[in-house]
This record gives structure tokens, C-alpha cells and sequence, in this order.
């Protein structure tokens, strides 16, 4: 198969102007990103897996937005 030259969003949660929890795929490599961004402090996290292309995979995101701290919990088939 070929390179993607974009990302791809997969799943997004956006809550007008407060914030956003966003599941992508980079152009760069094949592993998902979970982005979160609510105002003054954002952030990025890769899970250390690589998605293959062109088959179905289970997600699900499990993310506590009460303290900058917290770090999402992500399920993968």
C-alpha cells in the first residue's frame, strides 16, 4: 500500500472554544495519537504500536480531563 501523506483523524470530541480530545493517525508513522487540548495546557501521547492499514481495529479512550496530570488509557483490540 502507499504512504498516507496526510493524517487521519479517527475519532474527535470537540467542545467549541473549552477544548477537544482527538484519536490520529500522523502521516509520519502508523501509530495512533491521542491529542488533548483545553485552553493553556495541551497534550500528546503515541501509542507504541503500529496500526496496520486497511484493517479493522477496536479503539477505545478513556481520558479524566480533571488534572493536567492525567494521562489517557487507550484499549486497542
Amino acid at each position: 500500500s502507499s504512504p498516507a501523506t496526510a493524517e487521519e483523524n479517527l475519532w474527535g470530541l470537540y467542545n467549541g472554544s473549552t477544548g477537544r480530545l482527538r484519536v490520529y493517525r500522523p502521516a509520519s508513522n502508523r501509530r495512533l495519537r491521542v491529542l488533548t487540548d483545553w485552553g493553556t495546557t495541551d497534550g500528546v501521547w503515541e501509542i507504541a504500536r503500529d496500526i496496520p492499514s486497511n484493517r479493522w481495529v477496536h479503539l477505545a479512550v478513556a481520558y479524566d480531563r480533571g488534572a493536567v496530570g492525567n494521562v489517557p488509557v487507550v484499549y486497542l483490540d
